[in-house]
């Protein structure tokens, strides 16, 4: 009798031990998504001209940029370029819009640029490729 109310006593003490009770996580905050949706390779001839990126942003509770009843303000993003030749035009640029300019490419070489978007920790880098100048008449002539 003595063992069987030992055996009692001791059987809910084996449930406790070995019943997980874990802490309730914590929640962690959502992450942004900033996406590129537009090529992240652009080209331009040696004369320059407008472009356009464009991205989509997800804040961390799932609203779209757009949607938080901001639209027509800039955006939201840090936008930069390291090359003079490049220039974000912030006036004309809009949430999920970035509009920039290259200048005309007067050397005899093709250069390559970089845009880039960051928001949080989330980024994206956008390659420009630019032509070469063909050069003027005489100086192809004298090449």
């Amino acid at each position: 009798m003595k063992k069987l109310f030992t055996l009692f006593f001791a059987l809910p003490l084996l449930f406790v031990a070995c019943d997980e009770n874990p802490e309730t996580p914590k929640p962690t905050p959502n992450e942004p998504t900033l996406e590129l949706t537009s090529e992240a390779t652009m080209e331009f001839d040696a004369e320059g001209g407008k472009g356009e990126i464009t991205y989509n942003l997800i804040k961390g509770d799932g609203s779209l940029d757009g949607e938080l009843g901001i639209t027509g303000q800039t955006s939201p993003i840090v936008i930069t370029t390291e090359q003079d030749w490049i220039t974000i035009i912030d006036s004309e640029s809009i949430f999920g819009t970035i509009k920039f300019e290259v200048a005309e490419n007067t050397a005899e070489e093709q250069r390559t640029g970089y845009i880039t978007g960051e928001y949080s920790t989330k980024s994206f880098t956008v390659t420009i490729n630019q032509a070469a100048s063909a050069g003027t008449p005489e100086q192809a002539f004298e090449g």
